[in-house]
């Protein structure tokens, strides 16, 4: 493997770097870039290849992505360098010189090292090894099995796993798992019961209830007064006068108790969570009582 020296390669940065920066940010790549070959110089190799790798993603030019394999070349890091080498014989702004090494190093790489070109219909990004990238994408892995994450732009992700052979170029078709489907709601807990609906209508029935004994008193009072008025040959007024006012209480009292035992008796029902009540008003002409199971 030949190994550019030092020497050579500032040779090669200081050529390349009047064009290298023509981009949105240049100040920054070129700081970037300075700082890539000081590690250089240090034998910082994995360092510098970093640095080389974030000026040409501010400023993507050759002698950036070309000095960033270079640099994973020198790390040990060979399928990394075989990745920059590749992007770098892209570039129509490459030097003829750093072409020919990246053509030659590519190709002995690629002779001990696996590629896996992931495609998909859809746009997304991948996670393979020690590349992130935009789909469509072709990644230098070491031979074996890989984990290959698939993240698409609408959020749905897939994970792979890859066996990748040594010398051999691996195509993957990823497709789009299908939408996920929402979860459904969780059941509804059982109603319990309704307290003021409940506690309404037992209030109604014992109002009910109350009215009817007030009814059964009030309606013998008026038994009384019908018979003093008899008793009177029909002539005494006040007797007469009580009768009549003991008669429409009495009919009002019971009028008032079947309303409020009906309208507890629909409150009940009503409830969500009561059982229907069962039973029955019971009067008589002396009493009144109201039997029911719940």
């Amino acid at each position: 493997m030949r190994i550019r020296a030092l020497s050579s390669l500032v040779v090669a940065l200081a050529l390349s770097s009047g064009q290298a920066f023509a981009s949105e940010d240049p100040e920054s790549a070129a700081r970037f870039f300075k700082a890539g070959k000081a590690a250089y110089a240090r034998r910082e190799n994995k360092a510098a290849a970093l640095a080389f790798e974030e000026a040409y993603r501010r400023a993507p030019r050759g002698a950036a992505i070309f000095n960033a394999g270079f640099a994973w070349d020198a790390a040990g890091e060979g399928a990394r360098a075989a990745d920059a080498y590749a992007i770098a014989l892209g570039r129509a702004d490459l030097e003829a010189v750093d072409g020919a090494h990246a053509r030659e190093r590519l190709g002995q790489l690629e002779a001990v090292l696996a590629r896996i070109e992931v495609r998909a219909r859809a746009a997304g990004s991948l996670s393979l090894a020690h590349a992130a990238a935009r789909l469509p994408a072709t990644i230098h892995v070491e031979a074996g099995r890989h984990p290959l994450v698939v993240t698409f732009d609408d959020g749905r992700t897939t994970t792979l796993t890859v066996t990748a052979v040594a010398g051999a170029l691996k195509i993957v078709d990823v497709e789009m798992p299908p939408p996920t489907e929402p979860r459904p709601p969780p059941p509804s807990p059982p109603r319990t019961d309704a307290p003021v609906t409940r506690t309404l209508g037992y209030v109604a029935l014992a109002t009910g209830v109350a009215l009817g004994a007030t009814a059964i008193a009030v309606g013998v009072e008026t038994l009384s007064a019908r018979d003093a008025w008899s008793a009177s040959q029909e002539t005494d007024r006040s007797a007469h006068d009580r009768a009549v006012t003991l008669r429409t209480l009495t009919n009002v009292a019971w009028g008032s108790a079947a309303a409020f035992a009906g309208a507890g008796i629909v409150l009940l029902v009503a409830s969500p969570a009561a059982r229907t009540p069962s039973g029955a008003l019971l009067v008589g002409p002396a009493n009144v009582s109201w039997v029911a199971h719940f």
